[in-house]
């Protein structure tokens, strides 16, 4: 089977969606299936359309925007199905924001098939499209790279005795970096060796100088840009606890990956996060991870966070070393059983079946 993805495949907005579709693309092609890779982040030259036109049997887009606006005109010109895999941010943000609204809407109301990884994302899609037949869930596949060699901090050494708290992904203002910062300095008065690593390129570059100037006046902070696979999971093994503040998410892979690798996560209580983790709070002896309290803002997509909640289960979870260590090998254990790569490729490949077998 012939498939044409389009993936942003620049470092953009939002960062994952790359990696998200990319891994797609490696375990299809391992599947038997040919796939071409379309470069959405710019408009399609004449040369890339024509290659794209050439294609195959149906249309695959990541992301509502990113790729949906590309993926639909493609498939408007070659008259083949499309299928859209909604991330995240698409739906939490970007549907939410009216300059973006009426070209998402466009590109629900003409895929054939759209896709989300976890059901807690259709009520708010189907605010926008009603029509049940047209979803699907598909849950994510995670598989880690083998963990390496971590790389020398020499400008910024960590004490030998840090305990670590790590925030992996994109520096960007969904990512709510800064809270952090304001959340975990009242702890250190508590826990004096904590020290917090922000693990990410920095996407948005008024946020990004902002974090960066709060970064400077805290020496506990360190600020390392993304690294390759196999560093960033020796780093999920290496931190205490690995800590995620958005306000919006649709399955972090860093966290996701974090979690397989049997790592502590504590999390903000937004949809994205909740349905990967069963907070051990709630459910004590059964939980996959930790959550921490937020609540809705007037400012669309914005959270409001619980700056004690958080710097106080924190607290908690550094302090509690065997519910952490036992936490964490139920995250890994979950992420291995629901989250299969290969999974994850054949439930696409069945979908793609099913449409290309009507025309």
């Amino acid at each position: 089977m012939e498939i044409l993805l389009g993936i942003c495949l620049v470092q953009s907005r939002y960062g994952e969606d790359t990696a998200y579709g990319r891994r797609l693309g490696h375990t299809l092609t391992r599947l038997g299936c040919h796939v071409l890779e379309v470069d959405t982040s710019e408009e399609l030259t004449p040369a890339g359309m024509k290659a794209a036109l050439r294609c195959p049997q149906l249309i695959h887009g990541f992301h509502l925007v990113k790729s949906g606006f590309a993926c639909q005109e493609i498939a408007r010109r070659t008259r083949l199905p499309l299928v859209i895999t909604c991330t995240g941010t698409d739906v939490f943000v970007d549907l939410q924001t009216p300059i973006l609204n009426d070209g998402v809407r466009t590109v629900l109301s003409v895929a054939d098939k759209i896709v989300v990884p976890f059901y807690g994302m259709l009520q708010y899609l189907r605010e926008f499209l009603p029509e049940d037949s047209r979803y699907m869930v598909i849950p994510k596949g995670i598989k880690p790279a083998p963990p390496s060699d971590l790389p020398d901090l020499t400008v910024n050494p960590l004490p030998a005795h840090a305990r670590v708290v790590l925030i992996p992904g994109a520096v960007l203002p969904v990512k709510n970096t800064l809270f952090a910062f304001q959340a975990l300095e009242p702890l250190r008065e508590r826990i004096p060796d904590l020290h917090l690593v922000v693990l990410g390129n920095h996407l948005d570059q008024e946020f990004g100088r902002l974090v960066t100037q709060a970064a400077e006046a805290r020496p506990w902070v360190r600020l390392v840009p993304e690294l390759s696979p196999g560093e960033m999971s020796r780093w999920y093994q290496r931190a205490d606890v690995i800590l995620n503040v958005s306000h919006a998410e649709g399955g972090s892979q860093c966290l996701l990956e974090a979690m397989s690798l049997g790592a502590p996560v504590l999390a903000s209580d937004i949809p994205g996060n909740r349905a990967y983790i069963t907070d051990e709070f709630a459910n004590p002896g059964r939980g996959t991870g930790f959550l921490y309290s937020t609540s809705p803002s007037p400012e669309g997509y914005r959270r409001i966070h619980d700056q004690d909640d958080l710097a106080n289960k924190l607290e908690f979870v550094l302090r509690q070393h065997e519910i952490r260590a036992a936490v964490a090998q139920r995250a890994g254990n979950w992420v291995k059983e629901n989250l299969n790569p290969d999974l994850e490729a054949f439930l696409y490949l069945e979908l793609y079946r099913s449409l290309t077998e009507r025309r």
